[in-house]
């Protein structure tokens, strides 16, 4: 539920998401640090991702620190390089014991290496890891697929997921229809793997002007604000 004291998951201080290539956990990681610092004063957003160049949590920092939100990325003369580097600040992130922290990793194993570096610096009893599912894109369309991802990432990120995100959505082109469809696969994945579904994304547009979480039919949705455009757009 969405209690101010516990918040929607857990309530832990330190949130993980990671999962597939193209999952929306960029987007998700953003809108969750500005949720939590809108319940806490303060977030910091840890910019994991060395894996794709065009959406990263580092190249709207300007934006998020007016919404509360610090972000800790590679320092400027390494910010748009493809290289796995983890500042020392993160390790001060996660040893600051009042620091409401989220951690935006990379797509597919090859992102969740970077994580994995650091196994054993995570507080375990403070720790929320979100496997992130968007059932549109590869290696996520069936149960199967769903199951092989998560136990393949997780085992790279070292790092063993708390509970399922479903991030079912095909940008604009996202229907609600399309989330709950989405929502029913992952519910299937995730009671395979002995997990709960914590929340489901909804775009903004999606929402009915609900901010933040909303529940719907007794299922939690998260509404999503668009922070990152591709250089296209």
């Amino acid at each position: 539920m969405t209690d101010e004291t516990t918040g929607p998951i857990t309530g832990k201080r330190v949130t993980v998401f990671y999962g597939n290539f193209g999952g929306g956990k960029t987007e998700l990681a953003i809108n969750y640090a500005v949720h939590q610092a809108v319940r806490h004063a303060r977030a910091v957003l840890v910019d994991a991702d060395n894996v794709t160049p065009f959406f990263r949590s580092r190249d709207v920092a300007n934006d998020l620190e007016k919404l509360g939100v610090s972000v800790v990325a590679p320092e400027d003369e390494i910010r748009k390089a493809d290289l796995p580097v983890l500042t020392p600040a993160v390790l001060g992130v996660l040893a600051n014991p009042g620091a409401q922290a989220v951690f935006d990793v990379g797509g597919n194993e090859w992102g969740a290496r970077l994580i994995g570096s650091l196994a054993g610096r995570f507080p375990e009893d403070e720790l929320d890891a979100l496997f992130v599912v968007n059932t549109r894109r590869p290696f996520s369309r069936n149960v199967a697929e769903v199951l092989s991802s998560m136990e393949l990432i997780s085992r790279a990120a070292r790092m063993k997921p708390t509970a399922v995100v479903n991030s079912t959505n095909l940008g604009r082109l996202t229907s609600f229809d399309m989330i709950l469809e989405g929502l029913d696969l992952v519910e299937q994945a995730a009671a395979a793997a002995g997990l709960k579904v914590a929340f489901s994304t909804c775009p903004e547009w999606l929402a009915e002007k609900r901010e933040g979480f909303f529940e719907r039919g007794g299922r939690l949705f998260f509404a999503i604000r668009r922070f990152m455009a591709p250089p296209w757009e």
